[in-house]
């Protein structure tokens, strides 16, 4: 481990070392050749003569490809750093706490699977970043950061067309696989309210069925999944999630999804949080017990994951 932390401090510092050197370079260049063009115009009471312009000029234009260089040198280095971090730190981090099947830092939840749940709509537009398959107390779940968003188009004056992307979620995406088929397919979503949300199904909680939007194709089914003890458990992990969250049951799939404008696992060079190998170790752990705190409250459904 003494290796990874030589290793992880070694290309910390070299990366830190090679941007700011290439951002020197980029400002001297900037100015060298700013300097030679500003002295070589007849207007300017300054002048230089040509030969010493010409040679700014030449020293600039070197300058800049240098610092091109160096910023190309920092950013491979800076991939081998997030390299080591994925695989002695997250991955140590991941299997300590699940039977880990895959983590792939790049990869995402399919636009299909989130889709076929229908709990974010008007959507068009998927990224996300670190999938997690795998094993937890027994039940198979998957994980990614998700973002989704709307694209939207105006053209104005017939000619000029500008594209903005509306986001509709940003956070993370669990789905955690039950052992049985669920009675009914049954989608809660948090209410927010600045937008008028309409429930199919109404509980005997009032307090419930103002936080959430209830949709459901079968209310009996509904009711098998929604006792009034899991409905106290579903508003304690809204609570422990921070964030305005969806869920969707359904087939043999709980779907938990968090919009808390957050991306977890994720590693900078510049954060002092992510200063050491240690710390980050401390860091991601946390972050793993805040989708394990979650899962614990959905899998106490003894009637779903008993």
């Amino acid at each position: 481990m003494s290796q990874v932390h030589d290793n992880f401090s070694k290309y910390k510092s070299g990366v830190a070392a090679l941007k700011l050197t290439s951002a020197l370079f980029l400002a001297v260049g900037n100015f060298l050749i700013i300097s030679a063009i500003y002295t070589g115009n007849e207007k300017t009471s300054l002048s230089l003569p040509e030969l010493l312009r010409g040679i700014m000029l030449l020293l600039g234009f070197g300058t800049l490809v240098a610092s091109i260089v160096l910023a190309i040198i920092a950013t491979r280095k800076g991939w081998k750093l997030k390299e080591l971090v994925t695989e002695n730190v997250t991955k140590v981090v991941l299997s300590q706490a699940f039977e880990l099947i895959e983590y792939a830092p790049k990869k995402a939840l399919s636009h299909a699977v989130i889709e076929d749940t229908k709990l974010i709509t008007d959507w068009d537009t998927r990224s996300g970043s670190d999938y997690i398959r795998g094993k937890y107390k027994g039940y198979g779940f998957e994980f990614s950061d998700i973002e989704l968003s709307e694209t939207v188009t105006i053209t104005t004056d017939g000619e000029t067309t500008i594209t903005t992307y509306n986001e509709k979620f940003k956070g993370q995406w669990i789905i955690l696989y039950t052992k049985k088929e669920l009675p009914t397919v049954l989608r809660l979503r948090k209410k927010v309210k600045s937008v008028r949300m309409k429930s199919s199904v109404e509980t005997e909680n009032m307090a419930f069925n103002s936080k959430y939007q209830i949709e459901a194709n079968d209310p009996h089914g509904a009711f098998l999944i929604l006792t009034p003890h899991f409905m106290e458990k579903v508003t304690h992990a809204d609570t422990l999630a921070n964030g305005r969250t969806f869920v969707y049951f359904g087939g043999r799939k709980v779907h938990i999804a968090i919009y808390n404008k957050r991306n977890l696992f994720e590693f900078s060079a510049r954060k002092k949080a992510h200063s050491s190998i240690d710390a980050l170790m401390e860091l991601q752990r946390k972050e793993v017990k805040y989708i394990t705190d979650i899962l614990d409250v959905f899998l106490s459904n003894e009637s779903l994951f008993g």
